[in-house]
């Protein structure tokens, strides 16, 4: 059952209760009287962007978008208080130095309504050395995958995959193509590349349960340099009943 079957099979007056942060769903005695059903949507943290260091003109890297965190909805029933967990989003990659790395970035946590329904966390973005069987990709998103980039095609663009209903957006790819071709929407963040300097990425907006922006830094010449991935924004809740 979706939300619209349940809003049109239910009867009394229509509640409803979002979470932005861990806390506890106490159902009224109304709602337990009528017998507890709830439906739930839960929207895990999403995942950081994954963070690449170009080393020499022969050892290229490409990072990739983190991944929104699921979008899981549907009926439970409810007898007592309940707890309520949101994911966190994973936390960005910061790395300083001269040395070429290839970091993937850490998973968001899941969103859970007790033992009753959970949500899994999004996968980091993965960071890699460049090959022709490798690709920079922007993250998947909860309604559509992100978009890819190889290097032996013309398909240049690694936006973060659409979310749903303005949240759980992918991060955008390290393209290193221009802006344009690393964006992300629906709360996801976009990406960085540079030559030199320290950069960073953009973060996921909080609640969005959307992916982080990857982030590659070019060779550079430089002493050091920080190089910061986005981080994936955390999760959410909504309960949903009649009383």
């Amino acid at each position: 059952m979706n939300l619209s079957q349940f809003l049109s099979s239910g009867g009394g007056k229509l509640r409803y209760q979002e979470f932005t942060s861990s806390g506890t769903f106490t159902p009224s005695s109304r709602l337990i009287a009528n017998g507890g059903q709830c439906f739930v949507t839960a929207l895990a943290g999403g995942g950081s962007g994954g963070a690449a260091r170009i080393s020499s003109a022969t050892n290229l890297s490409q990072a990739c978008g983190g991944d929104a965190g699921q979008l899981v909805e549907g009926m439970v029933t409810v007898s007592a208080a309940t707890t309520v967990t949101i994911g966190a989003g994973g936390t960005g990659i910061s790395t300083t130095g001269t040395v070429g790395f290839n970091t993937n970035g850490n998973d968001g946590a899941d969103t859970t309504f007790g033992a009753l329904l959970t949500a899994k966390g999004g996968k980091g973005g993965v960071a890699f050395s460049f090959g022709t069987t490798h690709s920079a990709r922007g993250g998947d998103g909860a309604g559509g995958q992100g978009q890819y980039v190889t290097d032996t095609t013309t398909t240049l663009s690694a936006r973060g995959g659409a979310g749903k209903n303005g949240k759980g957006g992918g991060g955008g790819g390290a393209a290193t193509y221009g802006v344009s071709h690393m964006t992300a929407t629906d709360g996801g963040g976009a990406a960085a590349t540079a030559t030199s300097g320290d950069i960073s990425a953009t973060n996921a907006a909080a609640n969005s349960g959307a992916g982080g922006g990857a982030v590659t830094l070019g060779l550079s010449s430089a002493s050091s340099q920080t190089v910061t991935s986005g981080a994936g924004g955390s999760g959410w809740l909504r309960v949903v009943w009649f009383e």
